[in-house]
């Protein structure tokens, strides 16, 4: 059995989530994306490695930007919900440079 090593900058052991699709016939789903106008295959768990998404991920939990823009129309919602994101995130230190 080799031996795995870890690369600086992800975690020592990856967290596995299971997503919101479960139980499909080929254990992936195909969608339209229109913002990049393709198609986009989706499995149903996602394997988180890196420190910094995991950091991220902790950062929004705490703050909860959604529920700042609650009772919005969707589309005011989702610019609402983008700016507060962004905001939480730079006062954080976020983004930070790629290595």
């Amino acid at each position: 059995m080799a031996k795995i090593e870890y690369i600086e900058g992800q975690l020592e052991s990856p967290v596995a989530t299971l997503g919101h699709v479960k139980g499909t016939a080929f254990d992936s789903r195909v969608y339209y994306k229109p913002s990049i106008n393709r198609l986009v295959v989706r499995t149903k768990g996602v394997l988180r490695k890196s420190k910094a998404v995991s950091n991220i991920n902790d950062i929004i939990a705490k703050e909860k930007p959604a529920k700042k823009c609650k009772g919005l129309s969707m589309t005011d919602f989702r610019k609402c919900l983008r700016e507060k994101t962004k905001s939480v995130l730079h006062a954080a230190g976020y983004p930070k440079k790629a290595k």
